[in-house]
């Protein structure tokens, strides 16, 4: 029987396995020669390039009266070594600050302002016996044998910028290219920024090498390239961040570059893919320490505390609310480029109104800058109350004429006359985790605090829009059990997922509003520059029942988290509107279906 179950020799089916077989052994064999024949082809066009170089080079030199035929060298056809450095090494990289951007509004203009870039750098590496390894668009990447040298090149980049002749239509085309003099303490008057702004990154080490086949240059990689890499990447434009152990190493040098160079601790830092945050330090030449100051704000919420290495070091834990607050950077810089004296003035009057609104509910300040505020609750409560109550204080606040003239500020009406936006629009994140303390770190009277969680609060704040006030799940889940006083009122509704890059959490969000501003979820839903759009927006508050109509009685405001999220966010805007008639409701109806079709359309 299972002899007369085996397919035969004759059967169509296995014929057309063996033809298929068949062909696809010649197929291989087909390819493998002509992958010979490409290799044998690439082998004797590059022989011959190299040929007709040493050839052109032979000729030359014979023909120059000033060399004669023994001090012609002819180079080797395949180097064994060059100039590229082995062992320990300092690594540089450096990369043009709001390039894309650059290339976008004006690729002529970028390519004359790169091709002035390319060629400092390119020079000043000769200068300073670098290697470069390679570029990348417009970044580069320099090996050096001695670290000295790479530090003294970063100095000389910055200074020589400021001294080339870039393009007029290069200044002021994006805010990093904006020019800016600055009187120093001899009473000189210098660029502090113009042209192109650079930042770059240095770090030591023993990285791992390899020629590259096709360029035939050295190339590095390893972790002492990943860190390198990381700390460039945090360095804002037009500073250069250097490792701890680079830091070192300029401090113990006698070098008059280097001693007469500002050099300070800018703190510890998490760097992507590395366990441990890692201590920078900036380099700057002294006339350009200034630049430290302007580009502290884009420092302070990247920083980290310091790493615990002993058992009588380890952190305290600290369960509470987070409430970061944060001003909108796209309206920061509208108003800082048309009315920056008023903005000035309008940054601290957000400062005092955060201040003055902490001390009624028991919170405490850890950090904050000019545009930012970072806050702790021991009661999940008072921080709901504080954030609702902040938000309208903000509302009121006594803003300068010339910040409530200006578009990006002015204030914006429901259709029955009530202010719901107005002033410097503050973006508020609220979370409710256990933080990691350490006592008297930096401040015997002040205790840092850190851990994974800050970074959630901080994705939670970049998601919500302006104005608005967006609660993680935890925070919700306190709150429901207490809710009372101001929080009663509150819109608490169901948004949408965050998810944290450091620690791959992805944390629910819900919106919280005061009922009188709950037209400002509305007015951000699309983009409200639309002319459509715009009459849409500004009207999509309810409008006020008639007289002789009853209101309907409110709902009370819970998240439905079981309903599906593309069916959430519209259906429940109505059950959210805290009175209004049939009319309004078909109205706002409408609004909502036109809302959607402009949605689509975009």
């Amino acid at each position: 029987d299972r002899e007369d179950s085996r397919p035969s020799s004759s059967d169509p089916q296995l014929q057309q396995l063996r033809q298929l077989l068949s062909e696809q052994a010649d197929t291989v064999e087909r390819l493998e020669a002509e992958v010979g024949i490409l290799r044998t082809s690439l082998e004797q066009e590059r022989m011959r390039r190299l040929e007709l170089q040493v050839a052109a080079l032979v000729t030359a030199t014979m023909e120059s009266p000033s060399l004669d035929a023994d001090s012609v060298v002819t180079p080797s056809i395949v180097p064994d070594t060059d100039d590229a450095p082995t062992g320990k090494m300092a690594l540089f990289f450096s990369d043009i600050e709001a390039s894309t951007k650059l290339w976008d509004l004006s690729p002529k203009t970028m390519a004359t302002a790169l091709e002035i870039h390319n060629k400092l750098l390119r020079s000043l590496i000769e200068q300073h016996n670098g290697y470069e390894v390679k570029t990348q668009g417009d970044s580069f990447i320099i090996a050096f044998s001695d670290p000295i040298e790479a530090c003294r090149l970063s100095l000389a980049v910055h200074r020589q910028l400021l001294t080339l002749r870039w393009e007029t239509a290069l200044h002021g085309l994006v805010e990093s290219t904006e020019m800016e003099t600055i009187a120093l303490p001899s009473g000189k008057v210098t660029y502090l920024w113009k042209g192109l702004r650079v930042r770059m990154g240095l770090h030591v080490g023993r990285p791992l090498s390899q020629r590259d086949i096709i360029t035939n240059r050295m190339d590095y990689f390893g972790p002492v390239i990943n860190k390198t890499a990381r700390v460039e990447a945090l360095a804002p434009g037009g500073i250069t961040l250097i490792s701890e152990e680079v830091a070192d190493i300029v401090r113990r040098c006698n070098h008059p570059d280097l001693t007469s160079a500002f050099l300070q601790d800018v703190g510890f830092f998490s760097l992507k893919g590395i366990s441990t945050p890692a201590r920078l330090f900036a380099l700057l030449p002294m006339e350009l320490s200034e630049r430290l100051n302007r580009c502290e704000r884009q420092l302070e919420f990247l920083r980290q505390t310091p790493p615990v290495s002993t058992a009588e070091e380890l952190p305290l834990e600290c369960t509470c609310s987070i409430v970061l607050i944060r001003l909108d950077n796209a309206q920061l810089t509208q108003l800082q480029k048309d009315v920056p004296a008023a903005l000035r003035a309008d940054l601290d009057t957000f400062l005092e109104v955060v201040r003055v609104a902490v001390k009624g509910y028991h919170g405490k300040q850890i950090k904050s800058s000019p545009d930012s505020v970072l806050l702790l609750f021991a009661d999940a409560v008072e921080a709901a109350s504080f954030a609702l109550d902040c938000q309208l204080r903000l509302l009121k606040a006594a803003w300068s004429p010339a910040l409530l003239a200006h578009p990006a500020a002015a204030p914006h009406k429901t259709q029955t006359g009530s202010v719901f936006l107005c002033g410097l629009n503050a973006q508020m994140g609220v979370h409710w985790c256990t933080l990691n303390v350490l006592q008297g770190a930096f401040n015997e009277s002040q205790d840092e605090y850190y851990g994974d969680e800050l970074a959630a609060v901080a994705a939670i704040c970049a998601d919500a829009t302006d104005g608005l006030v967006l609660v993680s799940e935890q925070f919700k889940n306190q709150i429901a059990a207490a809710l009372g006083g101001s929080i009663q009122d509150a819109v608490l509704k169901r948004r949408h997922r965050v998810k944290v890059c450091t620690n791959g959490v992805v944390y629910s969000t819900y919106l919280m509003l005061p009922p009188e501003l709950l037209a400002r979820e509305y007015f951000r839903k699309v983009d409200v520059s639309h002319p459509v759009v715009a009459t849409v927006a500004a009207s999509i508050a309810p409008p006020a029942p008639p007289e002789e109509s009853k209101p309907v009685e409110r709902k009370e405001a819970v998240p439905e988290g079981d309903q599906p999220l593309d069916q959430r966010e519209d259906s429940t805007i109505l059950n959210d509107i805290e009175s209004y008639s049939d009319a309004g409701k078909a109205e706002v109806e409408e609004k909502l279906a036109q809302v959607d079709m402009v949605r689509h359309l975009r």
